[in-house]
């Protein structure tokens, strides 16, 4: 076995850029690599073969057409196709034309950044993946110029990090941020036609910390899926799980921070035993900084790899025959590792008994990539038992004979796996970039305790701000340690701060920049030289979300603790921060049964709130979603919003804090008040819909919103109206007073036919006043 390493593959600004993704093509002569300065690169996979410092020697092309970061590329299975993806929202196909590789076709359909490709079906069909919670499928077989995607895949809430198509071409795997793995059937019949076949949560219910990617792999025959950043007893793990039952059967237990992305190997092994079932290798890289190999037949890895890098596992590839292993990190270098492979992995599985295996397995008549499947509950006959779940862990065997070639900078010694890979030292690392143009990724905010959980790890956090012609870019990276601010406009650099410690939460005005630190701090820069406008607050534990308006700044850290403080630089020194709110978030995560948070946000008048992700009874009580505001006089919190309150829409005009809340709470399609009030619906639904209008108005005095207050008696005289609740119609009229009963209840009873005449009443009685 031999170890490689090359740094910077990607450049920018004369720094290092990040590597985002890897793949090796069909015949092993191509690697593609694609990073944070905008170029896919293609490079000889003479590379590996050479102690050289000078990889530029190595480089075949760079491809140049995205116009921001290029996250993601993938080879197709003939080695014809390059895919690529970007934050630019596009998906290009490079091709060979003789000369050089050209851009061939722009697929466009994502509305945001694009972070992951898989080629399936004989080339013929493209998966992609983005923040805008889509899946998006295109039909790549035309190779027109431009395409759009021939189906749409709804099915997650939050950013999609990874898909995967299975062998057969039968299934699609994605996995997202809303702790969720998606396996999608498409119909043999009608191949644009696809269903949820399972939604998967169980390994993912415990799941912290942020991952900038999800990438997930199918095993060579297609009866297993890998899993990252799955959590089991309180440890980061990779789950595989099984076909057809789409139960975790085995956890990949060892490494220290979340697993980042899972690749098999497209080879089959002979068993240990010659009556054994073939057994196949997965590798696995995490935000440790570690990459660990397995294999189905034993209880431990068969190698792990420290200190590969300074930074998070971004992707790893295995070359066709197995023998090559190429990792890519957030710091700017690669690792490969050539194997020796009968010596190191095993005896390969010859083609006609792979193809012999897959018969047995899958019935195969032909069809996608040689394989055509039954249905899953076929496949779950076929065994004499299910499978039994265990519990994998890192054992002492011997270590495996590796002779090490010196990479630049740093030798990289496989580690025997006598100690368990948690007690590896390894670099520091940080989360990835929550992006604020999307609905933020769930957190979860546990309640006060001794222990204060770690931050979620990440390698780079950016933001972005678009306003009247005005632009401003913020992006966090790590340094020795350190969180490295860099701030640009119009692709200018503006300038560059550090903090002693990682980055763990970040966001941005065109007035500040607000960092939360690893170590518990808060710095809030003058958006304009980067300058710090007070010191460093330290709020005991990491910032989990961070948010601005004005000058308030919403701080809530991974314990709970919810703060708010007024900023203003142009007062004396000891008077420019205040004191608005200090509280937990505990009560309003218990209202959502001990859910995440989703999203945090300030007022303008500094009132902090925040969207909460239900589970357990909560879900089925309020909905996917519930808001709460703090309320600092009272000392309390108000639930704002809930799935419930969202159903009577505010129109698109309408703005306020309980109206926002109740948009982003939302979790089904708008339904009109006629529809609700109406029917069947009307006697199930309206106690429940009245007492939470109730509440919504009352909220809304109390936080002294207007425009809150007058949506929410149009839709509670609505209700009333409906109803013909004459009691609490003549009580509204009362507290409204006149002006305000003419303006918001007396339409809703016009509207209703059967309460002309208690209208009429009403009307005399102000008349008679007069």
């Amino acid at each position: 076995m031999r170890v490689f390493r090359h740094f910077r593959l990607h450049e920018e600004d004369g720094a290092a850029a990040a590597v985002y993704s890897v793949s090796l093509n069909p015949d092993g002569s191509l690697l593609a690599t694609c990073g944070g300065d905008k170029l896919v690169r293609l490079w000889s996979t003479q590379l590996f073969k050479s102690n050289d410092d000078e990889p530029a020697k190595h480089l075949v092309q760079s491809l140049s057409k995205h116009v921001k970061v290029v996250t993601c590329c993938a080879w197709s299975s003939n080695g014809s196709w390059l895919a690529s993806g970007s934050d630019d929202t596009q998906v290009l196909l490079w091709t060979n034309t003789g000369a050089s590789w050209t851009r061939q076709a722009t697929l466009r359909g994502h509305t945001m950044d694009v972070l992951d490709v898989a080629w399936g079906d004989d080339d013929k069909v493209l998966a992609s993946c983005s923040i805008d919670n889509t899946v998006l499928i295109w039909d790549v077989s035309t190779k027109s110029m431009t395409m759009t995607p021939k189906t749409t895949l709804r099915g997650h809430k939050n950013w999609v990090k990874g898909v995967a198509w299975d062998p057969t071409g039968r299934f699609l795997a994605s996995a997202g941020e809303d702790r969720r793995v998606l396996v999608w059937r498409r119909d043999k019949n009608a191949s644009s036609e696809f269903r949820v076949e399972a939604d998967i949560r169980a390994p993912f219910e415990d799941v912290t910390a942020q991952t900038f990617f999800q990438r997930l792999s199918w095993a060579p025959d297609g009866r297993s899926l890998g899993v990252p950043n799955a959590r089991k007893a309180l440890q980061a793990t990779a789950c595989v799980l099984a076909r057809g039952k789409w139960e975790s059967v085995a956890d990949l237990v060892g490494h220290r921070h979340p697993v980042t992305v899972v690749r098999f190997s497209p080879v089959l092994f002979h068993g240990e035993d010659d009556e054994d079932q073939p057994r196949s290798v997965v590798a696995i890289g995490g935000q440790d900084a570690t990459v660990s190999v397995w294999t189905s037949a034993r209880a431990k890895p068969l190698v792990v790899f420290r200190d590969c890098f300074g930074g998070a596992v971004s992707d790893l590839a295995w070359s066709r025959n197995g023998s090559l292993l190429c990792a890519s990190s957030h710091d700017g270098s690669t690792c490969t590792f050539e194997f020796d492979v009968e010596r190191d992995l095993g005896k390969r599985l010859s083609s006609s008994d792979a193809r012999a295996h897959l018969d047995a397995a899958f019935a195969v008549e032909g069809g996608s990539n040689g394989l055509s499947l039954p249905n899953p509950a076929e496949i779950t006959q076929q065994k004499k038992e299910p499978p039994k779940k265990k519990r994998i862990a890192p054992a002492p065997v011997a270590a495996p004979r590796v002779n090490v070639l010196k990479a630049k900078k740093k030798r990289i010694q496989p580690t025997p796996v006598g100690a368990p890979m948690a007690a590896a030292a390894s670099p520091p690392v940080s989360p990835p970039r929550p992006r604020p143009v999307a609905a933020a990724p769930a957190v979860a905010a546990a309640p006060p305790s001794d222990a204060v959980p770690p931050p979620a790890d990440t390698t780079l956090l950016t933001t972005s701000l678009k306003l009247d012609g005005r632009e401003l870019h913020v992006q966090a990276t790590i340094a020795d340690g350190r969180a490295v601010v860099v701030a640009s406009d119009q692709g200018q650099r503006r300038w560059r701060a550090t903090a002693p410690a990682p980055a763990a939460a970040l966001t941005a005005g065109f007035e500040r920049v607000v960092v939360g630190g690893a170590d518990g701090s808060v710095r809030i820069l003058d958006a304009a030289c980067g300058a710090l406008l007070i010191p460093p607050l330290l709020v005991g534990a990491p910032p989990a979300r961070l948010a601005l308006h004005s000058q308030y700044v919403l701080c809530v850290s991974v314990d709970a603790g919810v703060r708010v403080w007024r900023v203003d630089e142009s007062k004396a020194p000891d008077q420019r921060i205040t004191n608005v709110a200090r509280t937990s978030a505990s009560p309003a995560l218990r209202v959502a049964g001990g859910g995440d948070i989703v999203n945090a946000s300030v007022d303008a008048k500094g009132v902090p709130s925040l969207g909460l992700a239900c589970k357990g009874d909560a879900l089925s009580r309020r909905g996917a979603c519930v808001v709460c505001a703090y309320d600092e006089k009272a000392d309390a919190w108000l639930e704002i919003a809930d799935a419930l309150s969202s159903s009577l829409p505010p129109s698109p005009s309408t703005t306020g804090l309980l109206v926002d809340a109740a948009r982003q709470a939302s979790d089904r399609d708008a339904t009109t008040a006629a529809d609700l009030l109406s029917g069947d619906a009307l006697s199930r639904d309206a106690d429940a819909l009245c007492a939470c209008l109730e509440a919504k108005v009352l909220c809304a005095e109390r936080l002294g919103s207007a425009s809150d207050r007058d949506h929410w008696v149009s839709s509670y005289a609505a209700c009333l109206a409906a109803r013909g609740d004459r009691r609490r119609i003549l009580a509204l009229n009362t507290r409204l007073g006149r002006a305000d009963a003419e303006r918001l209840l007396f339409p809703a009873l016009a509207a209703e036919g059967k309460r002309h005449a208690l209208l009429a009443e009403l009307r005399e009685t102000d008349r008679m006043e007069d």
